[in-house]
């Protein structure tokens, strides 16, 4: 697959591979493609081979996924002889940067490579507790400056794609592996579900709330009795904060949702009828 942006060309050629590729392309689209089969068979040059000539005019950058499973990890070492970052690292894959999704087992070497391409590790605590992937050392990477974004992974995965029970799932696994119940701090959460994740998409105009910036938020109803007393904002929001909290979203100046009603310009029953269709149908599929 190519694909070309404004100032340059992003190339990729693939033979399957368990990750997504996201490619950042200088006129502000993103290339997504996603791959299969644990690190399969093929040369190290038919796996993946990408042209960021996009970099060099304005700004192209990966972010692979290869760290999820023991299985997918081991398969690449014993294929390759390296972890799939180092791997990817090898064929020229973070040249520009990028990051890793899940990031559950890494080696001393992995996170040397973080550091060095300058990555961002986006966290899926939902997704791995679900697949019993592991838990991801989040207090090392933040000790090791690694920038960390919070996911959600997909719903096959997941289910219910909540952003609070993400942060809440952080903190809470962070504290089973490190034995420590202060391993990471709410205000650290709470970065990294907002500004580590526009960091790791490269959403510069939409990282924090100011002059200039996309006006891309959430109220949040306070007035609720999991959020009562108001003792500490920020610790309210990542220990007991709920998505039945949010009052109104509102996306680059555009309100989406509020009072419970959303403003997306197809009707909400519409999608439920369908995605209840589709269900019945891949039921019968089987």
């Amino acid at each position: 697959a190519a694909g070309r942006g404004t100032g340059g060309t992003v190339g990729i050629l693939v033979h399957h591979v368990s990750m997504l590729l996201l490619v950042h392309l200088p006129d502000g689209k993103v290339l997504g493609i996603e791959f299969h089969d644990a690190m399969g068979g093929g040369k190290p040059e038919d796996l993946v081979l990408v042209l960021l000539d996009a970099e060099r005019d304005g700004g192209g950058k990966p972010v692979a996924a290869g760290e999820g499973t023991e299985r997918e990890v081991a398969g690449c070492v014993e294929r390759y002889g390296m972890t799939p970052t180092v791997f990817l690292d090898s064929l020229g894959m973070f040249e520009y940067g990028g990051g890793g999704y899940h990031c559950v087992h890494m080696s001393d070497r992995d996170i040397e490579v973080f550091k060095k391409r300058g990555m961002s590790v986006v966290t899926n605590p939902g997704s791995n507790t679900k697949l019993a992937s592991g838990i991801a050392p989040v207090r090392r990477f933040l000790d090791e400056g690694i920038n960390v974004a919070i996911g959600t992974d997909g719903p096959s995965s997941n289910n219910c794609l909540d952003m609070f029970k993400e942060m809440c799932l952080v903190f809470s696994l962070s504290n089973i592996r490190e034995k420590d119940a202060s391993s990471v701090d709410g205000l650290d959460v709470i970065k990294m579900a907002t500004v580590g994740g526009a960091k790791a998409m490269c959403l510069k105009d939409c990282d924090v709330l100011a002059v200039g910036k996309c006006a891309d938020l959430i109220m949040i109803d306070m007035h609720q009795p999991n959020m009562q007393p108001e003792n500490d904002i920020v610790r309210n929001l990542v220990y007991s904060g709920s998505k039945q909290n949010v009052k109104m979203t509102m996306v680059n100046g555009k309100i989406l949702y509020e009072d419970g009603e959303f403003f997306i310009g197809t009707d909400p029953e519409t999608i439920y009828r369908e995605a209840a269709a589709i269900k019945t149908k891949l039921m019968a599929d089987q």
